[in-house]
């Protein structure tokens, strides 16, 4: 369970070295071997941790000795990323400097190459003394064994009819969709029933089971999916069938015989991996009856291709307010304590969550308000420990290490920077993982990368959509209340994320602080002369001390995000240009202007602007004649040119056309006011329209992309489209706000 960010740490470093090591010949000429052999090493350790978790997560949790270990792996593989960021933050100088200033600047460095190569020299000591534990380690030590899943199952669906709430209605949906259609032939229908883990997939599937007579289908089999490959659910489907004679090696044909006729019912509970179309062939579909096939799962994708034929998906709802206050308060007796309030909110309407955490409060004899605040504030560590929640624990853990690779688990466990209720705007959260180096591309673009891992996670129901874009994508989204307590324990642990308002403790090392403060609370627990150094994303919600802002401090930051800051002005940002390292910066608050200096920052990759209220006319300017502003665009916010709405309406483009052949019309009228403002002469290559989608169009695009006057009429999915199909090498996220 700890060995996400390890791995995804260890596998982004390793060509992240590998590049960096190719930029700089003269560390390439000294230090090539080190940098090799801790390449070599890192991968090793990544492969070693990656099959320690597979088996702890079968076997049961991990070893104290195997855990300590692997902190330590972790500690190495961010003192080597502190090591190569503090390097390229104090050598960081300007290309277009003259070649003179270049010189002058390269001897200054030289006494910093000698310290970083010393620094290599000890890291590689460190890493071969981590490949020797690795072997200690790893190699005779065994997991604890833990509760099996089954375990879990098994009382998980005995929940008591009379504790039920908010069944009957889903029930009856269920039974409905399972009725003949009139006046269409009889064959087989497939229903899935889709949700989060804990919202009562399994225990309204055996509702439905058991309300249907028994006469009325023959045979009925129930069977659980989860952690059996496609044969074992064949297997036991068929065992099932014969009345528990051996089964060996099943197949779908062999299945089809027996079932061939019949008017078959069965459940397939929890499927969570993606063989239905190995399996489907076993269940006959035209045989003039009507048998049926129910699939619970945690998975859209999987639940709209068990029911692409003839079928229907039923997706699980969560309680309503009124739904969860019965459910919850019949298991405690607190309804006059307020913090317990609290605490059934941030089950967010999980019948599961209800459940086990009013136990939980009952379970404490002496419960005050007090105690009910304690339980609700520190509510990730009560699921982490307590044994009245394991149940809880173990569906939050399953959706966790279920999700395949470890950059993946990353960037869900990114989302604990939010606060709780707080609605995360899509785009702006692909950008700040690419920023923070959790996607790299493969033989897709890292953009492209990072936007199917958002679509994992919505597929898995693991984030929920909030506000839903004409095209049918998330513009903001959220996670649910308890797997957000989970994901904010666990990276709390891992030193992933340092929240000022959920933490109790400050770590040694700070690399991702969020700050949650709101009129009227406490002044921060941080101390004034806490190192920031190591900071990699500072993200403010609410007030904060001067100390926090105060970006000086803040050498190696990538992301920062102060659109929710409160009392943020013009002076906050006089030393911005000092965080050279930055490729992220959202803005809010007062900003009316920003300094000339931030041109300095060359790795921006996305600036999104300031928040302007309806009829307010400020500007918020760079110089738009002194220096490009880095990888990302300038801003300039001119009221006087407007792009009509029916523009964010217009078709997309074919990624593989000519972008004027087909559009140049279109093209002109909405570049023509912010053209003359580019160098880019578009009238020029009207005779050769195919070749308008060159360098100088991605330049345009570069200066321009997203902050075109209006609010959020920006360059649109016109914009968007044709930057993605230009493919630009120099800027990967251009400045546009988030939306």
């Amino acid at each position: 369970m700890e060995t996400a960010l390890v791995c995804a740490v260890l596998r982004t470093l390793a060509p992240k070295i590998f590049a960096f090591l190719q930029g700089n010949h003269e560390l390439r000429r000294d230090l090539e071997r080190e940098i090799q052999y801790i390449r070599k090493e890192l991968g090793m350790i990544a492969a070693a941790i990656e099959d320690h978790d597979r088996r702890s997560w079968s076997e049961g949790r991990a070893s104290d000795v195997q855990r300590i270990w692997i902190q330590d792996v972790r500690e190495l593989a961010y003192s080597i990323e502190d090591s190569i960021d503090r390097f390229l933050h104090r050598v960081t100088r300007d290309p277009g400097a003259s070649s003179l200033r270049q010189k002058g600047q390269k001897l200054k460095t030289m006494s910093i190459r000698a310290k970083f190569a010393a620094e290599i020299q000890e890291l590689r000591r460190k890493s071969e003394a981590a490949s020797k534990l690795r072997q200690l380690y790893t190699g005779g030590q065994s997991s604890t064994p833990g509760p099996s899943a089954s375990t879990f199952v098994a009382s998980s669906t005995q929940t008591p009819a009379a504790d039920l709430v908010g069944m009957d209605a889903p029930r009856d949906e269920v039974l409905e969709l399972m009725r003949e259609d009139e006046g269409r032939p009889r064959r087989l229908k497939v229903i899935s029933i889709v949700g989060f883990g804990g919202l009562g997939k399994t225990v309204l599937a055996r509702q439905v089971y058991d309300s249907v007579p028994v006469g009325d289908y023959n045979p009925r089999v129930w069977v659980r999916a989860s952690e059996k490959g496609a044969g074992d659910v064949l297997e036991e489907i068929l065992r099932q069938v014969q009345a528990g004679m051996q089964v060996h090696d099943c197949s779908c044909d062999d299945l089809v015989e027996c079932l061939k006729f019949k008017r078959f019912f069965i459940v397939i509970d929890d499927l969570r991996t993606e063989y239905w179309n190995a399996i489907k062939n076993a269940f006959p579909k035209d045989m003039g009856v009507s048998s049926r096939v129910i699939v619970t799962t945690a998975i859209q994708s999987i639940a709209n291709a068990c029911s692409a034929d003839n079928g229907h998906v039923y997706v699980m709802r969560a309680l309503d307010e009124k739904q969860s206050r019965e459910l919850f308060f019949k298991q405690t007796s607190l309804e006059e304590y307020a913090p317990a309030e609290q605490v059934m909110k941030k089950c967010d309407g999980l019948p599961l969550a209800l459940v086990t955490t009013a136990q939980l409060l009952q379970s404490k004899c002496q419960m005050t308000p007090a105690g009910c605040a304690n339980v609700c504030r520190y509510m990730g560590e009560h699921v982490e420990n307590e044994e009245t929640l394991a149940r809880l624990k173990h569906v939050l853990l399953q959706n966790y290490s279920s999700l395949p690779g470890h950059a993946l688990k990353a960037c869900l466990l990114y989302l604990s920077i939010f606060p709780s209720g707080h609605p995360i705007k899509r785009k702006c959260l692909i950008r700040r993982w690419l920023a923070e180096g959790f996607v790299e591309a493969d033989r897709r673009s890292a953009v492209d990368v990072a936007t199917d891992n958002f679509k994992a996670l919505e597929d898995r129901s693991i984030i929920k959509p909030i506000d839903i874009s004409n095209n049918a994508e998330a513009k903001t989204c959220q996670t649910h209340g308890m797997m957000l307590e989970f994901i904010l324990q666990k990276s709390i642990h891992e030193n992933f994320i340092t929240s000022l308002y959920d933490q109790a403790g400050l770590p040694d090392k700070i690399r991702r602080l969020s700050l949650h403060r709101r009129k009227g609370a406490t002044r921060d627990k941080m101390n004034s002369n806490i190192d920031l150094s190591l900071v990699r994303s500072l993200t403010i919600f609410g007030e904060v001390g001067m100390h926090i802002t105060e970006f000086s401090k803040y050498e190696l930051l990538r992301v920062l995000d102060l659109q929710e800051c409160e009392a943020l002005n013009d002076e906050h940002l006089k030393k911005i240009s000092n965080l050279l390292m930055l490729r992220y910066l959202s803005l809010g608050g007062n900003i009316t202007t920003l300094p000339k200096e931030i041109s300095n920052l060359k790795f921006l990759e996305t600036l999104d602007s300031p928040r302007f209220t309806p009829g307010n006319e400020k500007t918020a300017v760079i110089p738009v004649k002194e220096k490009q502003l880095g990888d990302a665009s300038r801003i300039c916010r001119r009221p006087e040119h407007r792009v009509s709405a029916t523009h964010e309406r217009n078709e997309q483009i074919d990624e593989g056309e000519s972008m004027v052949s087909s559009h140049y019309k279109w093209q002109k009228q909405l570049l023509s006011p912010i053209v003359p403002h580019t160098g880019v002469h578009p009238e020029r290559h009207r005779r050769e329209r195919s070749s308008f989608a060159l360098p100088q169009f991605r330049g345009m695009l570069a200066r321009l992309y997203g902050f075109y006057p209006g609010r959020k009429l920006l360059l649109p999915e016109f914009a968007e489209a044709t930057w993605r199909a230009t493919k630009p090498t120099s800027v990967r996220h251009q400045a546009r706000q988030c939306h």
